[in-house]
Formats: C-alpha cells, sequence, structure tokens
C-alpha cells in the first residue's frame, strides 16, 4: 500500500513538473517573440521569481544600457537603507547672537539642508515660528548657508539642450520653490544663464515677512556659512523620506532624487554632499549591500539625467530583489507608479488585472521600466526591461525629444515593455496581449521625465 501511495505521488509531482517546466517554456518563448520582433533594438531584459530567487528569462541581462530615470530605483533603495524612510530634512535658523533680555538677535543665519520641498510658504511657517519665539527685533543681515552641498548644480553627463527646461532644476543646499537660492544670475554654460535675481528675491520676501510678523529688519541678504557658536533658534522639517519617495518615483522627479544622492552621501561621510561623494556612496552601498561588483555599471547622479550612467538589467533586478528583503521594502514598493492607476503609469497597462508596480525611463533614443508584478498569492516578480538605441522624432527643432516612436514606426513602451508585462502578468499562460494593453488615449508626445 504504502508503495502505491509512493509512486502516486511521485507521478503528480513528475507532472507537476513537467508542466511549470511547460509553463517556463510557454513564458520564454512568448517573451522571445515579443524581442524578435525588433532586432535593430538593443534590447535587455531580466525577470526574477522572487519566490525561490529563480530565473524566468534573460535577455542580453549582462550587457550595459543607459538607464535614463530607472537611476532613480538605486537612488531610493540607497537613501532609504541610509537615511531611513522616516527621516526628515531639517531647515535650521540661527542667531550669531541672541540677546534674551532684549529679545533682539544679530545676524540671522538660515542654514540650507538640501531640502526639495522647501517653498516660500516653509520660510513664512519660519519667520512666524520666530516671532512665536519672543524675537521683537533683528539687527545686522540676513546670511543664507548653502555649505551642507558643494555648488556644483548639475552632474557630469548632463545633456545642455536638457538644462533649459524646467525639469531639469539646479541642485543646491537652499532651494526655494525648486530654484536655487544659491545660484544668482550666473552664466552656467555659454548661452544658459539664470536670469533671477536670487539674493534681491530672497531679500523681497523676507522683509514682507518680517514686516507682517512686526518683526524690524532693515538689513542685507548674503551667502555666508553659519558660524559653529550661532545660536538655533527654529527649524523646519520636511515631509518624511517614505512620502518624498512617492513622489520622486512615481512623477520621476529629478530634483528630489538629486538632492538625495548629495544628502545620502553627506549623511553617509559626515561631509559636504557632491557628486563626487554621491558616486562614492552609490559604490559602497550597491557592493557592499546589494552585491553588485564594483567597476560593472557607471553612476554619475541620483535622477537618471547623465548619459553617462550605464546599468544592466541584471543590476536592476539585483537590486529589486535585495529590496524586497528589507524592512523599508513597503515604503520603496509603494512608491512605485502602478500602471493604470497613478504617476507615470497611470495612462498604460490600463486591463491587466495583477498589478505592476514600476519605474519609467525615457531619454533621446532610451526606454526603461523596471519593477514588480504580483499576485494575490504573495507571488513576486522583479523585471527590468532597458531600450536603447532606436530613432525618435522631436517635436519641434531644438527641443528634447519627447516621443519614443518614430512617426510611422513602433512605440517601443508599448509594443516592448507593455507587451512583456502582459506575459508576465498573465500567469504563465497564453499571452493576453489584448486585454492588457488597453492604453487610455495618450497624448501624442510623452515627457521626456519618464
Amino acid at each position: 500500500m504504502f508503495k502505491k501511495y509512493r509512486f502516486l505521488f511521485l507521478s503528480l509531482l513528475f507532472f507537476s513538473l513537467c508542466a511549470t517546466v511547460d509553463q517556463q517554456l510557454s513564458v520564454s518563448s512568448q517573451l522571445s517573440t515579443v524581442v524578435d520582433r525588433f532586432p535593430s533594438v538593443h534590447i535587455g531584459i531580466a525577470v526574477r521569481d522572487l519566490k525561490d530567487n529563480s530565473v524566468v528569462y534573460t535577455h542580453s541581462d549582462q550587457y550595459l544600457f543607459i538607464p535614463a530615470s530607472n537611476t532613480k530605483l538605486i537612488t531610493a533603495a540607497m537613501a532609504l537603507d541610509i537615511l531611513g524612510p522616516e527621516y526628515q530634512f531639517e531647515t535650521i535658523m540661527c542667531a550669531e547672537e541672541y540677546c534674551a533680555g532684549q529679545n533682539t538677535v544679530r545676524n540671522i543665519y538660515i542654514k540650507g539642508a538640501g531640502d526639495p520641498t522647501f517653498t516660500h510658504n516653509s520660510l513664512e511657517q519660519m519667520v512666524q515660528a520666530l516671532k512665536r519665539t519672543g524675537i521683537e527685533k533683528i539687527s545686522g543681515d540676513v546670511y543664507i548657508d548653502a555649505s551642507v552641498f558643494d555648488n556644483e548644480p548639475f552632474a557630469a553627463g548632463i545633456v545642455l539642450d536638457d538644462i533649459r527646461h524646467s525639469w531639469s532644476s539646479a541642485v543646491s543646499a537652499c532651494i526655494i520653490d525648486r530654484k536655487p537660492a544659491s545660484i544668482n544670475g550666473i552664466t552656467l554654460f555659454e548661452d544658459i544663464h539664470v536670469p533671477e535675481n536670487a539674493v534681491s528675491n530672497i531679500a523681497r520676501v523676507l522683509d514682507e515677512y518680517f514686516k507682517k510678523n512686526e518683526i524690524p529688519w532693515s538689513g542685507h541678504v548674503e551667502f555666508k556659512k553659519t558660524p559653529e557658536q550661532a545660536t538655533p533658534l527654529v527649524a523646519y522639517y520636511s515631509e518624511p523620506l517614505e512620502d518624498m519617495i512617492k513622489r520622486m518615483l512615481k512623477n520621476s522627479d529629478n530634483l528630489y532624487a538629486d538632492c538625495l544622492f548629495k544628502k545620502a552621501a553627506s549623511v553617509r561621510y559626515g561631509a559636504q554632499g557632491s557628486w563626487c561623494d554621491g558616486i562614492r556612496c552609490v559604490k559602497d552601498f550597491l557592493s557592499t549591500k546589494v552585491g553588485i561588483p564594483l567597476g560593472t555599471y557607471v553612476i554619475e547622479d541620483g535622477s537618471g539625467r547623465s548619459r553617462y550612467n550605464y546599468l544592466s538589467p541584471d543590476h536592476i533586478v539585483q537590486l529589486l530583489s535585495w529590496v524586497s528583503k528589507q524592512p523599508f521594502f513597503e515604503a520603496f514598493y509603494q512608491g512605485l507608479a502602478r500602471a493604470g492607476v497613478d504617476g507615470t503609469l497611470k495612462n498604460r497597462m490600463c486591463g491587466l488585472s495583477i498589478p505592476v508596480r514600476a519605474k519609467t525611463g525615457t531619454m533621446a533614443g532610451i526606454s526603461a521600466l523596471s519593477g514588480y508584478i504580483s499576485d494575490d498569492n504573495d507571488n513576486l516578480l522583479a523585471f527590468s526591461i532597458l531600450t536603447n538605441g532606436f530613432v525618435q522624432s522631436q517635436s519641434m527643432a531644438g527641443a528634447v525629444p519627447l516621443k519614443i516612436f518614430t512617426p510611422s514606426g513602433p512605440n517601443y513602451k508599448t509594443e516592448i515593455e507593455d507587451a512583456i508585462c502582459a506575459v508576465l502578468a498573465s500567469g504563465y499562460s497564453a499571452l493576453a496581449v489584448d486585454g492588457a494593453l488597453q492604453n487610455k488615449n495618450l497624448p501624442a508626445e510623452q515627457s521626456a521625465l519618464y
């Protein structure tokens, strides 16, 4: 009797394994069919089942590609690991001299923290808080301290054409309404000029806020590092990092990403945040935490705007696999755009019944999509699709290319990325492209930020 049941069990196991193998082969065949439709385009794909860490599919997964905004996946993971989901940027207002008996301060210092969320409203809240401390008069000047970051607003490899656009914000330790307070009428390149007089603008705004709160002040605004003996008066805290991660990943916010790139390095090494230390921080993080060997990739910034960045699909899937085992995974996962729901995937893959959460990436001749596909049975796939080397149109002469397909050619996002996700989300069964690839009416031009 025992031998009979043993034989039955082994038979069922055998057929189950055969069915699994057939299923895997079916998925591989379907994915290869998608890839084979575009022989002239460089496509790299890596898919891993995180339940047992098995490889589902690969295609040129070891080759290096320019990842565009998929670089933000590294920035998000590194920031969450070093800073923690609850971390908040702290902008501090200090006084060089504080006369408590007279409720007077001399020389105010606003010490920037590299907070990309800081606005004029944030500054007004600080002045209101200053009034509540009992300060009745400010003598001397107000100094902006931008020393927590270096004075390099852009990373190496940034395309000059991109700098002219609003989504290519310069990075600074002091940012107000997404504009760097520490760049004041500087010609960054031959014909690229930052026209706004930051000093005059801040002085005007501060004068307005001080008057509104009945704090007399008649000084000037200058840039200067805060003295060590300065007395802290009030502080402004940003939203928690996990909320910033959502904006950075869902909406592909370049300013957030590059500020976090420098901030993580500043905290990690206890030094001024810089592009060089950011690169060093990424190398330390990927090699010691994630296990990606040094010398196999290039990262120059946190946003992915640099065309010097190089990653493979395998690198990204390794990262996604590592993140899935970390205590901050939920913050990372919830930060990703969900297909058909929000962020840069709001209008894509609207017919999929299984959630796809991923980070998009788009630059001229580049498209990327990497993230997770999950189902109700706690199965989780990590995938990365990197596409480089295709020709695309421009909306107008001299503008940043916005479309990711030629006027008469394919749309690589839907016909490669979405098609691959449809195969994976179909549960290793028949290709369900017709239902899965219901994209909402998209505008004629897609944002180059994505």
